[in-house]
């Protein structure tokens, strides 16, 4: 299985029995795209690559309108995203931005619920292994976009988890939703995700192989798709956005054992081919510095807070001598063709969080900072330090450009954003108003 794109075949509810191929003209029905594994490997591939496309995880999930909320960045006053970076939530850029980020996200559910519901009944259809593994990356991408939907949309667990939030998309249906409340959302997530763990531990070769890479080309690029410990690791995200801490200390435990597993390693990344060019339009140096995305020397120095050692993590940053200041620009995706989602750097976090004392959390997080090169000299400890702070601060360095840190920021409920002063009440910000229509082709809400 070669590292190419496929065209997303995007499935509208409002003509459920077709499918759009990248030709206008022509119309594959679900019978035919079905026939054979060859048709569902096309059709899984394409939920991938919509996915990855730039309205999502390839750049505003990630790198772009993500990490403009996450005050990442210094935005200029002529950029298209600087009424992004201003929370103005009722500007028609915004208005576009979020409104396309809610359908194109539905439509790829609404892919993957396709693919599983054609899936049934066909296993004599697939090669050994290839149908538990195809249904597992499936049910747990299912969740995954669900859980960002949710954590976009909707208040967190601390402004309530009865609160009306979103629905809950598992079927191919002409019918709406119901608007399920924030608790509710999260039980149908950890539904999939246990689905999806049963079906990859008996067949995904990472597991039962030990190896992320093997000969047959459908298990090629374990990484890049959803497997079995990114599914793992998901679900520890999700346990502790809910509040669950024993389950979600639990599960970065169960991954923390597991040899072969580094302190860094990622676990879940998105391929494009178009992932330089998305991030080179927010980030490659221009004869005209005014209209791309940079970091003020100052906000650098207090993300890395210090020069003494070399934080590898801020060698994702080259500095721009600009007269007589200079500024830095992210070169986190110059050479790079896949968008990292999920890994064991977050596993470390969340098990620090789950500790039974600020001491052993501590230990987890020096684990992960001696990682990226900083001296165990430097070590935090209890004594010297606030737990929660270092948190935070670990969360700040780690994530750039993956979109993580904003989430973070909403599930703390902080009283404070990081170099947005001018937010008086964060919360205002946190979750971006659904769309007026809930999506372009019909009301996806039942009301």
């Amino acid at each position: 299985m070669r590292r190419i794109l496929l065209i997303c075949m995007v499935f509208s509810l409002a003509s459920c029995g077709k499918w759009l191929d990248v030709s206008p003209k022509s119309q594959v029905k679900g019978d035919d795209l079905f026939k054979d594994e060859a048709g569902f490997q096309t059709a899984m591939f394409g939920v991938y690559t919509s996915a990855a496309s730039s309205t999502l995880y390839g750049s505003n999930l990630t790198m772009g309108m993500l990490d403009v909320l996450g005050k990442y960045y210094e935005v200029p006053s002529n950029h298209g995203y600087y009424q992004v970076d201003s929370y103005d939530y009722e500007s028609s850029t915004v208005v576009s931005m979020r409104d396309a980020i809610w359908s194109g996200m539905y439509r790829t559910i609404l892919n993957c619920n396709n693919l599983l519901e054609n899936m049934e009944g066909k296993e004599s259809l697939f090669a050994s292994g290839h149908y538990p593994v195809m249904k597992g990356e499936m049910l747990g991408i299912r969740a995954y976009l669900h859980f960002d939907l949710l954590r976009l949309f909707a208040p967190s667990f601390a402004e309530g988890m009865t609160v009306p939030a979103i629905p809950y998309v598992d079927k191919v249906s002409r019918n709406p939703f119901p608007q399920l409340t924030t608790e509710k959302v999260v039980e149908r997530i950890i539904e999939d995700c246990k689905a999806a763990l049963a079906l990859l531990k008996e067949a995904d070769p990472w597991v039962v192989e030990g190896k992320d890479e093997i000969s047959d080309n459908f298990f090629e690029m374990r990484r890049e798709r959803m497997n079995y410990y990114a599914v793992k690791a998901f679900m520890a995200r999700v346990y502790l956005y809910a509040g669950n801490i024993t389950e979600a200390g639990k599960m970065a435990e169960e991954l923390i054992e597991i040899k072969g597993l580094g302190v860094t390693s990622p676990l879940f990344s998105l391929y494009s081919d178009k992932i330089k060019d998305y991030a080179d339009a927010f980030f490659a140096e221009k004869e005209d510095n005014s209209s791309i995305f940079t970091e003020g020397s100052s906000l650098h120095a207090t993300i890395f807070e210090t020069s003494m050692y070399e934080d590898y993590r801020s060698s994702t940053w080259t500095e721009l001598k600009n007269g007589s200041t200079s500024v830095h620009l992210i070169t986190k995706y110059k050479r790079k063709v896949v968008v990292p989602l999920i890994g064991m750097n977050e596993v470390y976090y969340i098990y620090a969080e789950c500790c039974d004392s600020e001491n052993e959390g501590l230990k987890a997080l020096n684990k992960v900072r001696n990682s990226y090169n900083i001296p165990s000299q430097m070590d935090l400890e209890e004594e010297k330090c606030v737990f929660a702070d270092e948190l935070q601060k670990e969360y700040r360095k780690s994530f750039l450009g993956e979109g993580q840190f904003f989430y973070f920021l909403k599930r703390k409920d902080v009283k404070e954003i990081p170099s947005a002063a001018q937010v008086v009440n964060p919360r205002k910000v946190f979750t971006l108003p659904m769309p007026d229509n809930e999506l372009e082709f019909g009301d996806l809400i039942e009301q």
